[in-house]
């Protein structure tokens, strides 16, 4: 495994910043998206699995978190590191 190249101190202030957009954009989210969005992602749980913890369909767990994603997408800056 080669190094990992070290990040410049405007890349890791970069970085810090979309940690900070993200959290925020997670907050905004109900409830409900908001635990199938960090089920799905963080939880590595199927959208199944969150169906039935959710206690909705399985298309509805998609689209929660599809939306989630997008949403929270919407919120980085696009950066070329």
């Amino acid at each position: 495994m080669a190094p990992a190249i070290p990040r410049t101190p405007e890349n890791e202030l970069g970085h810090r910043q979309d940690l900070d957009l993200i959290e925020a954009a997670l907050a905004d989210l109900s409830l409900q998206a908001r635990l199938a969005v960090e089920m799905k992602r963080f939880g590595g749980y199927t959208l199944q699995e969150i169906a039935n913890r959710l206690g909705i369909s399985v298309a509805s767990a998609h689209r929660l978190v599809r939306d989630a994603l997008t949403r929270i997408a919407s919120r980085l800056p696009l950066r070329d590191d």
